[in-house]
């Protein structure tokens, strides 16, 4: 984790500085709504910048310690039958089955043809 945090963290920094200077010098407009938009998200993005280096790292931290002492993702409080990882490779966890078939629906043309037609119904309404 601190390899990846010393490899993206500068480029996370920069993003996030430019985004809310960006943000920052909208508020100039004379326009109240965009005026309004401006105020709001420049500290939303700030916000969401201390969010992703302080809580996310963290809770990737504990999912790490999770999957080395051979929990499951869904409910942790399961230790798996074996921590081999040739086993977690071959059983990948409740989560990712349930992921696989969710994707493996949404692939199909008709379920994307009813999701589409109630996208559009809910839209309508």
């Amino acid at each position: 984790m601190k390899q990846t945090i010393n490899d993206c963290g500068m480029s996370i920094v920069l993003t996030t500085a430019t985004t809310t200077a960006a943000l920052l010098l909208g508020m100039i407009t004379n326009v109240p709504a965009m005026r309004a938009f401006y105020i709001y998200a420049a500290p939303c993005v700030i916000i969401d910048f201390l969010y992703q280096i302080t809580f996310f790292v963290a809770l990737i931290v504990i999912d790490q310690q999770r999957k080395h002492s051979g929990r499951h993702d869904c409910f942790p409080c399961i230790l798996s039958p074996t921590s081999n990882t040739v086993h977690r490779a071959q059983n990948p966890g409740a989560c990712a089955w349930i992921l696989t078939r969710f994707c493996g629906a949404l692939e199909r043309s008709s379920t994307l043809k009813i999701l589409i037609c109630v996208g559009t119904w809910c839209k309508i309404i």
